[in-house]
């Protein structure tokens, strides 16, 4: 290898991995936008409009950051170097994700009360701009119990209640979250849905 190839390999090199990292953390950000976006136009905007701005501009300061960065330290471009920024834009990309999934378990393990003594059926959870969480339960007590217990738990949290037993549900809402508790006395099941409000324009 000659002295003229050298800084042209390692040009290269540095080009590429600021590409990758760039690329990584412009996705990270649109997922983001995306899982936490307030408004079905927020979701479209994302796609069609803050999404490619967002990509680009992100590679274009990551081409540039890493050429910089790789003059003070010849260090970060070398062959080990490609395997750990692909790794690394990797999980930034799944960053917004998993954050999402624990966030929307969190609620439901914390966020909805579980009846007392009830058994926990099932657990589901549905990620992006809507998010929604789903838990049903089965308990033997009578619907007033149930609607009474709910209803004062609720606003116990600083929830604002809704209460109506004609349609055996409570409505409970805070910012930008609402949460319907549903009771089938036939069958005993309670069924608590999260969801996220759409912010209104």
């Amino acid at each position: 290898m000659t002295a003229d190839s050298q800084p042209r390999e390692s040009a290269w090199r540095a080009n590429l991995l600021g590409l990758i990292w760039g690329a990584g953390f412009g996705l990270a950000v649109c997922s983001f936008l995306i899982l936490y976006s307030t408004s079905a136009w927020g979701v479209i905007g994302v796609f069609f409009v803050l999404g490619p701005l967002v990509l680009l501009v992100s590679i274009v300061i990551g081409v540039i950051a890493y050429r910089v960065a790789s003059r003070r330290s010849p260090r970060l471009v070398s062959s080990g170097s490609f395997a750990v920024a692909l790794i690394g834009a990797t999980l930034l990309v799944l960053t917004p994700t998993v954050g999402q999934t624990i966030q929307l378990y969190w609620i439901a393990y914390s966020d909805i009360p579980a009846y007392p003594g009830s058994q926990r059926l099932e657990t589901r959870i549905e990620r992006g701009g809507g998010a929604r969480v789903t838990v049903r339960m089965h308990t033997s007590a009578r619907k007033a119990e149930v609607l009474k217990y709910y209803a004062d738990e609720l606003r116990n949290r600083e929830w604002k209640i809704d209460l109506d037993p004609s349609f055996f549900s409570v409505s409970a809402s805070k910012p930008r979250s609402t949460l319907l508790v549903y009771f089938q006395e036939t069958n005993g099941e309670i069924r608590a849905d999260w969801y996220r409000q759409y912010a209104s324009h």
